[in-house]
């Protein structure tokens, strides 16, 4: 790889650049501003870099990265670079799928970053990659299949030994000699679970009795575990494979979208995709049987679900070209003489799941038939869901574009590139108030207090703790941010399952963050920071990397961690009020049929077309907006000018 590139170094004429709308130091939009800066330094000649180091550089620093004058990795700066010759592009593309670790919380964000700044491929380039990435398609699904067929097995020889093990306890006493035996037989378990703890599928006998017979010895052991260990490795490297290639399809989908998306979507990609969907229900009447709630979250399964998940979320990406949504249907879409039904039906059921990456799957399955793939027959959630035990959700009215939120209006996911942020639909401006995160995915996101004035400007990179009006906990760089700076905290980093609570004490003008009830030290920059009194109050709030997720508690459910550094603190759920109208959350071709219907006032608002235009701008005389709209702006929409003066209109 680094002899091409040295010989292309001295034959620059025969090199061409990719087709591109922009150049590369033109970029069309900017990086997330805490992990990149706004401008790649110039790189002017290549040097024979190998490729794979670079990305694992890369994903080494990808996290120390934080502030707004902090240069992005410089490994990264040459792999973007690299990626914008064509003639290097596809061993780029290669290089990201074969490099990024399945488990990494920001590898798949890294891949979605990269490609978002590469030039536009052609369409033979986008071919080859397909052919590359997608081939062996069958082999590669019975693989997957077998770790399918290994997680039931593995299950129920647990269950065949607990119900031995529990057996054996309820024996009479009097039989000494069956009751003396358990303790030997567990410890003999332990000690081989323990020599494989890192191994799936592992060697375990699949019966007591053939383990009280085995007569192994140490060395034997040892050379099964080492022999294993390297199989495993072996499976990783494809498990990550299958994921990365997912998520590179996705991204170009979404790039591309339009005819040359609709193209990448041809026999072999389509079979890729679909193939790995329909992977969830593969053994579905004995999967549904078992508990995975508890499942290890870096086990052979639970890279397969991952695959599930980002598989759904390919779909989504075609889908947004009409030609790929349509073929995508039928694919999905399982007949029979009696009966027709979508599979994304079987996961939607998993939105409730308490095993996050099943919880995942659930919720991209019950979003893609709720605004992609609508079913005459299927009732919309957000008729189904009970919404009477909650009075504040997230409002999805104050939330960026791109941002998914559940029909309950608890949960919210973001698969974009863009930092994508949302408020709540409740504001607090006294007193001591509480609520609850459940962590789902374990990646970017920032999670805290803002007021209206703080603003979400998602292609820029900013979100919540990037302005002096909002203060945010990062569990995933374990970072606390608050004026677009950062300060690091003592508590680990979170994983799926965690639960992060947000405490703000207008009385001792404080807030506290904690991680499973283990509370940080108060912060007070944000009563500090102005003198100004914040008239509309606190909203509870987050901003979301890609491929993020989180469920919020405002009170509707009894608190996980309840605070103990306070003697009493109000809830949102029980303060808050919304009418049953509020309450939906419409699928977005819903909203578009609304807003069709609505008759607009010339004296409405011309930016939400909710309340009355009272606002004049200075000096360029503007009028035409209401006073939460005009709060938002720095500059006007109509000329472009900067906004000095916010002037309201009396009648």
């Amino acid at each position: 790889m680094g002899n091409c590139v040295q010989q292309q170094q001295q034959q620059p004429q025969q090199t061409t650049n990719l087709t591109s709308s922009s150049s590369f130091d033109n970029i069309s939009r900017t990086f997330r501003r805490n992990l990149l800066s706004n401008r790649f330094r110039t790189i002017r000649t290549f040097q024979p870099y190998n490729l794979n180091a670079l990305i694992d550089e890369t994903l080494s620093i990808i996290r120390t990265v934080v502030d707004t004058d902090q240069e992005p990795p410089h490994a990264m700066i040459v792999v973007s670079r690299i990626a914008n010759r064509e003639d290097r592009w596809l061993d780029v593309m290669i290089a990201l799928i074969e490099r990024i670790p399945i488990h990494d919380p920001l590898g798949a964000t890294v891949i979605a970053l990269l490609l978002d700044e590469c030039s536009l491929p052609s369409k033979e380039l986008l071919q080859q990659l397909i052919k590359r990435i997608c081939s062996d398609n069958r082999s590669r699904i019975i693989l997957l299949e077998s770790i399918i067929d290994e997680y039931i097995k593995e299950n129920n020889q647990q269950q065949l030994q607990k119900s031995i093990i529990e057996t054996h306890i309820n024996k009479d006493d009097n039989k000494n000699d069956i009751n003396e035996s358990i303790p030997i037989i567990i410890k003999q378990t332990y000690d081989i679970v323990d020599e494989h703890e890192h191994e799936k599928p592992n060697k375990i006998s699949s019966s007591i009795s053939n383990l009280c017979s085995s007569k192994r010895s140490t060395s034997t052991i040892k050379t099964n575990n080492t022999s294993n260990i390297q199989n495993q490795r072996k499976l990783d490297n494809v498990l990550h494979r299958e994921r990365n290639t997912l998520v590179v399809l996705g991204c170009l989908a979404e790039k591309l979208v339009g005819p040359t998306s609709a193209s990448m979507l041809n026999t072999i990609a389509l079979e890729f995709i679909i193939d790995r969907v329909y992977l969830g229900i593969y053994n579905y009447s004995q999967l549904i049987s078992l508990d995975f709630d508890d499942i290890n979250y870096l086990s052979n399964y639970s890279s397969v679900l991952k695959i599930i998940l980002f598989a759904l979320i390919a779909i989504e990406k075609f889908s947004h070209s009409l030609e790929s949504k349509h073929i995508l249907l039928q694919s999905l879409t399982i007949q029979n003489e009696q009966s027709k039904m979508n599979v994304l039906e079987y996961y939607e059921p998993w939105a409730i799941s308490n095993n996050c990456l099943k919880r995942q799957i659930g919720f991209y399955a019950q979003w893609l038939l709720d605004n992609v793939f609508i079913l005459d027959y299927r009732r919309p959630s957000y008729e189904v869901i009970d919404h009477n035990y909650i009075n504040v959700m997230l409002n999805d009215k104050d939330v960026s574009e791109y941002l998914k939120i559940g029909p309950d209006g608890l949960e919210a996911r973001s698969d974009t590139v863009s930092f994508e942020s949302v408020r709540c639909t409740f504001h607090v401006n006294t007193g001591v108030w509480y609520y609850e995160v459940l962590i789902v995915t374990d990646g970017v996101m920032q999670i805290g207090w803002a007021t209206k004035q703080s603003k979400f400007l998602n292609h820029e990179g900013y979100g919540i703790g990037d302005d002096q009006y909002s203060i945010a906990y990062d569990g995933c760089r374990n970072l606390i941010w608050f004026g677009a700076k950062s300060i690091p905290h003592n508590n680990p980093a979170w994983k799926p399952g965690d639960i992060v609570g947000c405490l703000i004490d207008f009385d001792r003008r404080e807030v506290i963050f904690s991680l499973n009830g283990r509370s940080l030290d108060p912060l007070r920059k944000l009563f500090s920071s102005t003198s100004a009194p914040i008239t509309d109050g606190y909203f509870a709030a987050a901003s979301f990397m890609s491929y993020q997720h989180c469920r919020f508690n405002f009170g509707s459910i009894p608190f996980r961690y309840p605070p103990t550094t306070v003697e009493s603190y109000k809830t949102f759920n029980e303060y808050g009020y919304l009418s049953d109208d509020e309450k939906l959350i419409l699928p977005k071709y819903k909203k578009l049929e609304l807003l069709r219907s609505i008759k607009i006032s010339e004296q409405d608002c011309i930016l939400c077309v909710d309340d009355k235009a009272n606002i004049m701008f200075k000096p360029c005389q503007h009028t035409g907006f209401c006073e939460q709209c005009a709060l938002k702006l720095d500059l006007c929409p109509i000329c472009r000018s900067e906004i000095q003066e916010r002037s309201i209109i009396t009648d």
